[in-house]
């Protein structure tokens, strides 16, 4: 699952669930799709949020959750490149690669050389 671009890891599973006759009436089985790619240690940090799991909509609720945390993470990761990294020893060539490293997509080249 890649945590970079929740969106478009969601777009590209609703054509997944066309090509494999996977219709939305089957929200169940969706659900566990979805689950079943989530790596051990996400499934744990979210274990209560899993269990609090509607009966129904479960795999809006999933791709809510997924989606909201994929926001956070970014965050964070936007968050420390602005405020925490600084120039010191570095050129600012290598600084602005670390800052893309870093920020996962969060940021593009373009509006990092704005800032």
């Amino acid at each position: 699952m890649d945590m970079s671009n929740m969106e478009g890891y969601f777009l590209s599973l609703e054509y997944w669930f066309v090509a494999a006759g996977l219709p939305a009436t089957q929200d169940l089985r969706r659900f566990h799709f979805v689950m079943a790619k989530v790596p051990p240690h996400v499934l744990q940090e979210f274990k209560i949020k899993w269990e609090q799991a509607p009966t129904s909509s479960k795999y809006e609720y999933a791709r809510k959750v997924h989606t909201e945390h994929n926001s956070e993470y970014q965050q964070r990761h936007l968050q420390r490149v602005l405020s925490e990294m600084t120039l010191g020893n570095q050129k600012p060539s290598q600084l602005c690669n670390e800052m893309l490293r870093v920020a996962k997509d969060a940021i593009s080249e373009e509006l990092l050389m704005n800032l």
